[in-house]
């Protein structure tokens, strides 16, 4: 049985009943790489995952249903990344200064680190905003009114990041 949130909408009690064990399944994929985009640890995916719930959980019954549930938990995600990355740069240069960077997790093999350097240095020729944009419609597959909503900016300017983003990553020159 699904508990029920309770939402303030314009001074009357609204009442949701949340399919909770249906908001997790339909959301955590997504979560899960909103927070591998945001630079999350790659060894603390799955624990920030189930933060980024925690939260969720802890604060629907303040959620306005005015936008998609996906806005809000790439908001969340945005935090808890971020959160997520300054600990592990913390635990990195800790391990540096002992001398045991090589029995660090967060270090992946020589492989997989040169094809992220790669990808990360084609991706560093773009904005934040350009890059997540990317991110969010290539990648994860959201659509530009998904994408729009999130950033709380029209559609048309969506598709202009996504145009230019695209000029800088094929090495076209910005002509604007």
């Amino acid at each position: 049985m699904a508990a029920p949130a309770v939402l303030e909408f314009e001074g009357a009690a609204v009442i949701r009943v949340i399919d909770w064990k249906g908001f997790y399944e339909e959301h955590f994929d997504l979560v899960w790489r909103l927070l591998a985009r945001f630079g999350a640890p790659e060894g603390d995916l799955e624990d920030l995952a189930q933060e980024v719930f925690v939260i969720a959980h802890r604060k629907l019954p303040t959620f306005r249903w005015e936008a998609s549930p996906k806005t809000w938990l790439f908001t969340v995600c945005r935090r808890v990344a971020a959160n997520a990355r300054r600990r592990s740069q913390v635990r990195r240069a800790a391990l540096l200064l002992l001398g045991r960077a090589a029995a660090s997790p967060d270090l992946p093999d020589p492989g997989v680190a040169m094809a992220r350097r790669d990808v990360e240095r084609l991706l560093s020729r773009l904005s934040e905003l350009q890059r997540l944009t990317v991110l969010l419609r290539e990648v994860d597959g959201m659509s530009v009114p998904e994408i729009a909503e999130i950033f709380g900016c029209p559609e048309a300017t969506v598709w202009s990041r996504l145009r230019l983003a695209w000029k800088l990553l094929k090495g076209e020159p910005d002509d604007e």
